[in-house]
C-alpha cells in the first residue's frame, strides 16, 4: 500500500467523521493502521473519532501511538491532553496541552 492509498482511505475517514458517521470512519482509519501501522495521522484521527465517542482510554492509546512514532506531533499532543481532561487526569492534560503548544 502506497502513500496516495492511504491518504485516500484517512480522507474517506475523515469525510465519514464530519458527517459523525463514526462506525464508517472507523473502519477506514483501522483499514489505514491494518496497512501502515507506521502512519501517525491515521491513528490520530483515530483518536479523535474515540474522543467523539467517549472512549477517551482508547484515544489516549492511539495518541501515545502517534507520539510514539512522531515526538513533535503538536496534534497528537493536543489531543491526548483532551483524553487526559476527559479521564480526569488533569495534571498529565496540562503537561500534554503545553506540549503541543511547545
Amino acid at each position: 500500500m502506497n502513500v496516495q492509498e492511504i491518504t485516500i482511505l484517512l480522507r474517506k475517514g475523515r469525510t465519514y467523521a464530519t458527517r459523525t458517521k463514526y462506525k464508517e470512519a472507523l473502519a477506514y482509519y483501522d483499514k489505514a493502521i491494518t496497512l501502515a501501522p507506521n502512519h501517525p495521522e491515521a491513528w490520530y484521527l483515530r483518536a479523535a473519532v474515540f474522543i467523539d465517542t467517549g472512549r477517551n482510554a482508547d484515544a489516549l492509546r492511539d495518541c501515545e501511538r502517534a507520539i510514539a512514532l512522531n515526538q513533535n506531533y503538536a496534534d497528537a499532543w493536543s489531543k491526548k491532553g483532551h483524553a487526559l481532561y476527559n479521564l480526569e487526569r488533569f495534571e498529565d492534560a496540562l503537561f500534554a496541552v503545553t506540549r503541543a503548544l511547545a
